[in-house]
Parts: C-alpha cells; structure tokens; sequence
C-alpha cells in the first residue's frame, strides 16, 4: 500500500520477518507535518490522507486519527448537557425514564434519557441528541422503542424491547431521527421487528462470537500510555471479541462467510523510533500483528481527548484489514472500507463529510462514500458485496468501476457525481 506518509521502522519490521510479503508502515504524523490532508482535520476519526494508485496486499497496513479532540469536545459538552435538559416533548408522558440513548456503541459517547412518549427530530434536539448520531441504547424491562430513520415516524420502524450495544447489526448506526417508547405490547417476543433486516443478514450471536474469537497475545509495555489503556481496558478479550463481531457483522451476511482468522498479537507500546505515529497492522489471516503507539495514547489524553473512543476507532479500522479481503484491490478501496466499518460503528464524525476529492482519495473520503451508497442509495448489503469483489475466489481483475458495477449496476463516476451534489444539499 502506497501513502503520503509512512515510516518503515526496523523494530516493526522485525515482527514480521516470518510472513512471506508481509508489509509493515507506521504512519507518522509527523512526516506530515502535522497539516490536514484530503480527509482533513484532527481528533477523533482523523485517518491520514494517502496514495490510491497502487494494488493493496493482504498485508495492508493503515492509521487513523490524530491526536487532538475536536470531535470528543462537542461529545463531552453534547454528553453533559443532555443530562441536565430541562426541555421535554410535547408528546412525551413526562414520567421516569425508561430509554437512555448513545452517541457511540457499547454505551459510550453522549447519553441522553427519554420517559415514554413520541419524539421528531426537533424533540430529540431539544434533549441534545444530534440527527443521525446514535448508535446504541438501554431500555428499561417492560418497554418498547421504534427508531424511524426519518422525522414525524416515517420510514420503516426497527423496534427494538432490549437493551442494544450497537445499531450497527440492525443496519440502523447513526440513523436515528424520530422515535416512539412505550409499554411493550403482548405481541413484541424479541428485540427486533420482523420487519427490519440485520445487516449481518443470518446466524445466531454465538455464531458470529465463534468466528470473532481469535487468540490474543497481549504486549503492554507498561509505559503511562501502556497503563492508560489498562485502566480504560481491564477486559482485553473481550474487548476485542467485542471489535471483531461488529467489523463481521458488518462485512458479512453469514458467519460462515468469514475468514478464518486464528491469532491477533496485539502491542500497546512506546515506538521510541517514531514516537509521532499512530498505529499500524502487518500480517494475513491467520496471524495477524496490530501495534498502537502508546505515546500517541498519551497525546491524546494530554490533549483533553477520549481515549476510550480512541483506541476503539483505531482498531475498528485495523481489525477490520484483519477480516476484509483485498485480493488485487487498490489502497484506495482497503483503506476506505476500513473507514467505512469505523464510521458505520460510530467512531466517525460526521464533521468530517465533506464534498471534494475523489474516490480513490482514500480513508475517510472514500468511506463516507461506501456507507452513503449502502444508507442512501437503497443497497443495505453493499458493503458486504464491495468486500466480497476483492475476494481471492472472485474470478476477474478488481478495479473500482467494475466493483461499483458489479455490485450496484451503476456507472461510478455517475455515482461519485450524485454523491458530492447530495453533500451540498
């Protein structure tokens, strides 16, 4: 993979000296000089800018954001404020609380409670809940809620009667504009509505834990940052379990779909030779190595920013190389898949959208490309689809036009027009 910025380091290199093609990049920041690129800005959600021009390996290794906060800024005044709002929905009953919503998944992110009642957008705003900005939620036993995609309820409803990590599996991550909560009716038996399809189309959640489940060797050095991410992380397996469901859910429609994917040797560690940078992964399924600098970790917790989200953010992206294929794909598409699963997850800002560039502008540029085709042209399995045409056993030779083609029968440039004319509306 070819980007503006990258560092081959001899310490990386070494761990994968026993993986034939192996590439390892360690993407400073500092090589960049600290400027924005194409994908623009800093803060949570910031990927590098990068050459799209070359086909990516199996191998490929990516960055993520930066190491200021302007996104966990508008969170944590977003999160404070919610709490202590006064403004209620007209339609509301005005009773306790039942419903408490999330900026992010797992519960993280701003949060904002609603008693039993209807809401608009406008409701929602009054309470501190941005448009399209939720991605997960608790509810109380005995109560139902309805999430519409659109204001004043319209669109097709997701009822949901349980408590619900991430909206990702129910195709509904950062969709949210009107919503109903009420008693549950006799007739709701699970937690979602026969009516809505789950973007990872099949499979029970065992199932998917099963093939999201690798063996992880843990290195933490110790160091302030190292210690930061234990405090924030005590359950690594878990977590990481967690990660790897929701990029599979994602990425595919069945679990028997996914990669076989056995080892995830995982460091948090000081790059004493490159202390600018921010992350990288190296290996192939099987085996797959994810570093993340733990002086980056440290900036960004000197910085005011979420930690938390962070760490997150950047291994949606890597473990997402982990399980995409990306046999004779460019950089370009890799990259922007991985963005694609990040934003879908929540860890994207939507600050970060904006007309300009190009498809093969790569990260973050191309990812709100990839998710605006599957949310707003009408192809709920197009990420999967996109994923799957850089498939080793996918006959043909990848390129973008025949991708966008293959998957949605529409001509890319005509698409990347539509998209950019959507964006300045």
């Amino acid at each position: 993979m070819l980007t503006t910025c990258i560092r081959l380091g001899q310490r990386h290199f070494r761990y994968v000296t026993s993986f034939t093609f192996s590439i390892v990049l360690s993407i400073s920041l500092s090589a960049c000089g600290g400027s924005r690129g194409s994908d623009g800005g800093e803060g949570n959600g910031n990927t590098s800018s990068s050459s799209s021009s070359s086909s990516s390996s199996s191998t490929t290794s990516s960055t993520t954001s930066s190491t200021t906060s302007s996104t966990s800024s508008s969170t944590s005044s977003s999160s404070s404020s919610s709490s202590s709002s006064s403004s209620t929905s007209a339609s509301s009953s005005g009773g306790s609380e039942v419903v408490q919503l999330f900026q992010h998944c797992d519960y993280t992110g701003w949060s904002a409670d609603f008693s039993e009642g209807e809401y608009t957008t406008q409701d929602l705003q009054n309470k501190n809940v941005p448009d399209d900005d939720t991605s997960s939620l608790r509810i109380n036993p005995g109560y139902e809620v309805k999430l519409y995609q659109y204001d004043n309820f319209s669109g097709t409803p997701v009822t949901l009667t349980s408590d619900t990590p991430c909206l990702v599996v129910h195709n509904f991550n950062d969709m949210l504009s009107s919503m109903k909560v009420a008693e549950s009716s006799s007739s709701s038996s699970s937690s979602s509505s026969s009516s809505t399809s789950s973007s990872s189309g099949g499979g029970s959640d065992g199932e998917w834990s099963a093939v999201s489940s690798p063996f992880i060797d843990y290195r933490n050095d110790a160091s302030p940052g190292g210690e930061l991410f234990t405090s924030l992380v005590p359950d690594i397996t878990n977590y990481i379990y967690d990660i790897a469901k929701t990029v599979n859910q994602i990425l595919y429609l069945q679990p028997e779909e996914v990669p076989s994917f056995s080892t995830l040797e995982f460091h948090i560690e000081r790059w004493e030779d490159d202390p600018g940078g921010v992350a990288w992964k190296a290996g192939a399924p099987p085996y797959i190595i994810v570093n993340i600098n733990a002086y980056h970790l440290e900036r960004v917790n000197e910085n005011g920013g979420n930690v938390a989200d962070e760490v997150k953010g950047v291994l949606l992206h890597e473990i997402t190389h982990a399980y995409q294929h990306a046999d004779g794909a460019e950089s370009s598409a890799v990259e922007g898949l991985a963005d694609a699963v990040r934003f879908k997850a929540g860890f994207i800002d939507l600050g970060f959208r904006g007309p300009g560039g190009s498809w093969t502008s790569s990260y973050k540029t191309t990812g709100f490309f990839l998710a605006w085709i599957q949310d707003e042209k009408g192809y709920p399995t197009f990420l999967h689809d996109f994923n799957q045409q850089a498939n080793p056993s996918t006959p043909g030779n990848w390129s973008w036009e025949s991708a966008i083609n293959n998957t949605t029968g529409e001509n890319l440039s005509a698409l990347w027009d539509e998209y950019q004319a959507w964006l300045l509306k």
